[in-house]
């Protein structure tokens, strides 16, 4: 080595000792970053009255469920069962590195807060009338108690002189309703307050109660107390209906009456030929 390159080694051996820097090994620091899980999909189990029975979550497929309730309190892994839990309920997917997904709730028994409205309300309710019922307010499937399809429309055939009751609950994908209920009052069947129209007539000859016209016994006479007809009246509700249409024109008795109850009214009305 010359003198020059060794007057160089020997300046800077010196000044880094006289200004005490010095360089250390380089370290790293590597941060990996694992990618969210999507929330799961809620899937309720449901019995064939309705009853909620547990609780599903799909779309965890790298993960744990676990179910939580609206306290965050923890409550089950993998499937929940519904028996005796009321309220708001949260399920995550958690993954192997402890990463939860977002938060998928649903709400058990909450109140329905739509309403039921009847689709022919122009009818009164009577033994064999046929009724239907809507459930409006469900944006989900709606749950009979007494029926597992599912329907928000509901069809009464009504075969009894009672109060029927019906039970439902609205599921949607936020949650499932309590069940509520639907009376429907029948009428019983009256000749109170019946009236006789028209008369004259042509053909139809209508009666009209205030209650229902349900199982009417139909006899109808000369004036001279011959008996011509007899039969049971075609029913639409509260009014019924006599073909007279081949009586020839005079003016007759009419006897109408319940079995069931013994009530029996009279009448006179007068048969017109056709014009």
């Amino acid at each position: 080595m010359n003198k020059e390159k060794q007057l160089l080694v020997l300046l800077g051996l010196w000044f880094s000792a006289f200004t005490g820097i010095c360089q250390s090994d380089t370290s790293s620091l590597k941060i990996q970053i694992w990618k969210k899980l999507l929330a799961p999909k809620i899937v309720p189990v449901i019995s064939e009255n309705g009853e909620l029975l547990q609780l599903t979550a799909s779309g965890c497929t790298s993960g744990e469920i676990q179910w939580f309730n609206a306290k965050s309190k923890f409550l089950s892994k993998g499937e929940l069962v519904t028996k005796n839990i009321v309220g708001r309920v949260g399920v995550v997917c958690q993954s192997k590195e402890r990463c939860p997904s977002d938060t998928a709730f649903f709400e058990i028994d909450y109140p329905f807060q739509g309403k039921v409205i009847r689709t022919n309300e122009s009818k009164k309710v009577c033994v064999g009338t046929d009724i239907s019922y809507l459930v409006e307010g469900c944006t989900g499937e709606v749950y009979w108690e007494d029926d597992f399809m599912p329907s928000n429309k509901r069809m009464v055939k009504v075969a009894q002189v009672d109060t029927i009751k019906y039970r439902f609950r609205c599921l949607q994908s936020d949650g499932i309703s309590k069940f509520t209920s639907i009376e429907i009052p029948v009428l019983k069947s009256t000749l109170d307050d019946l009236v006789l129209y028209p008369n004259p007539t042509f053909h139809w000859l209508k009666l009209k109660s205030r209650g229902c016209l349900t199982g009417v016994k139909c006899q109808i006479y000369s004036i001279i107390g011959q008996k011509l007809y007899e039969g049971w009246a075609e029913s639409n509700d509260d009014i019924l209906q006599i073909n007279v249409s081949n009586l020839p024109s005079e003016e007759y008795i009419i006897e109408l009456s319940l079995p069931e109850t013994g009530e029996r009214v009279i009448k006179r009305f007068i048969k017109l030929s056709k014009p």
